[in-house]
């Protein structure tokens, strides 16, 4: 299977850092996924991909390395859930392909969050849900 994404040359000094879990976007990001254009809006607060903590020594944190620009689209559509679990890992799986993340650490981190993530995706409420499209317009292209 393969997941056509274009995920945006995104600079590192676009987001603030609030404390080490959580950042804050300070401009647009759009990302395309196959024929959706997800746009994040500036002000969107993530915490990075749900990889088990017992993983970052060897991969780095959700905040580090190639797939930090991936992580906002990853915990975006968590929260949205316009698409499965199974195809948003997916997605941040080619996301991290994409941006040049090795095959072992990206095989690594996609292991992690088919692992850890299911506890994220399944705690997302109908609030949470509400209040993440806020800070996102998916348009169909």
């Amino acid at each position: 299977m393969s997941i056509h994404v274009v995920v945006p040359n995104y600079e590192i000094s676009k987001f603030e850092i609030q404390d080490p879990y959580q950042r804050c976007l300070h401009e647009d990001c759009v990302f395309v996924v196959e024929d959706h254009k997800i746009t994040v809006f500036e002000g969107f607060w993530w915490n990075g991909a749900s990889i088990p903590r017992l993983l970052w020594t060897g991969v780095g944190s959700p905040f580090t390395g190639a797939y930090v620009v991936p992580t906002i689209l990853h915990d975006l559509l968590y929260l949205i859930q316009i698409f499965d679990r199974k195809k948003t890992d997916d997605i941040f799986y080619y996301m991290n392909k994409t941006c040049g993340l090795s095959f072992i650490k990206n095989q690594t981190i996609y292991r992690g969050v088919r692992i850890g993530g299911w506890a994220s995706y399944n705690s997302v409420t109908d609030i949470m849900k509400e209040s993440a499209k806020k800070h996102c317009k998916v348009e169909k292209i």
